[in-house]
């Protein structure tokens, strides 16, 4: 059968250490604040023309659309296709299902079945995979909820940073929730996996969504010695001005205990700097209190 197009405009147990670190998380956690991002505006996504191709049309294109086969819908920066869909115009309003695609915003899902607003971007899909542009970020669910263009709720979903499609570590949370407007993702009751074990657990992170300077947890350091063992640190990163940061740096280390440390870093108009102390107390090889102090100024 030929293949049709048509446009369309809308009417309009783990261990205490873990624990320790998830008390000192806590009170931590702040959002960065962003402005709203223009390009993800409902009111420039309303104004675009919806075009749609099918090898298969039938309804009544002023109110209703059933598309079959190569399903392709296309509104402004969000794209879809699908085996299967059902375009509704008065509602500006697709569901589909069958090798579910879609494209918003340069991030890209793969699922089951899907139903969007493609005006206010409202919607959900099923059983997706999905790859984030900002900070190629990715991970799977079995549901994401879209608010509007800018804000997604991940439920029972995976979040990671590291490239392929087994990442040495990643994290697994009943709820994930990602706002690119302000920038700020967050995750609640969330285990941190690597190399596919259970190492830390955190009743609630938060972390950017890009690699600009925002606050919030950054990505897991996981190493092992021979004195120490094996150690997992995650660093919680805060943007304090444009000239000022601090770093918090939690650490387990297996066979010495709870290690905590802090860098702070500061630049003026004729010098830099940075300064970073940690504090190991009741070193289990030791039996004593164990601390550092380090700080350099370059003029």
């Amino acid at each position: 059968m030929s293949r049709h197009t048509a446009t369309h405009q809308p009417r309009y147990r783990l261990s205490t250490l873990a624990t320790a670190i998830a008390l000192a998380y806590l009170p931590l956690l702040a959002a960065a604040q962003g402005l709203p991002n223009p390009t993800r505006s409902q009111a420039i996504e309303e104004s675009q023309p919806a075009e749609i191709s099918a090898e298969s049309m039938s309804g009544r294109p002023d109110r209703e659309l059933q598309l079959d086969r190569a399903v392709e819908i296309q509104r402004g920066q969000t794209a879809i296709k699908a085996d299967h869909a059902l375009y509704l115009q008065i509602e500006d309003e697709v569901t589909a299902s069958g090798n579910v695609w879609i494209k918003r915003f340069g991030d890209m899902y793969r699922g089951e079945k899907l139903k969007l607003n493609m005006g206010s971007g409202a919607g959900y899909v099923i059983h997706p995979e999905y790859k984030l542009e900002k900070n190629n970020a990715q991970g799977h669910a079995q549901r994401i909820d879209f608010e509007n263009n800018e804000r997604a709720v991940i439920s029972d979903g995976t979040y990671s940073t590291c490239e392929g499609p087994d990442p040495d570590w990643y994290l697994k949370a009943d709820t994930l929730r990602l706002d690119t407007g302000r920038d700020v993702g967050t995750a609640s009751k969330t285990i941190v996996y690597f190399k596919g074990v259970p190492i830390m657990g955190l009743p609630l992170m938060s972390f950017p969504l890009s690699n600009a300077r925002k606050s919030g947890a950054l990505p897991p350091t996981i190493g092992a010695t021979s004195k120490g063992g094996l150690q997992v640190e995650v660093p919680y990163y805060f943007n304090i001005a444009p000239n000022r940061d601090l770093t918090l740096f939690p650490k387990i280390i297996s066979r010495r205990g709870f290690q905590l440390g802090a860098e702070g870093r500061y630049l003026g108009e004729t010098y830099s700097g940075q300064t970073r102390v940690e504090l190991l107390p009741d070193d289990q090889q030791t039996k004593t209190n164990r601390y550092s102090l380090a700080s350099t100024i370059k003029r």
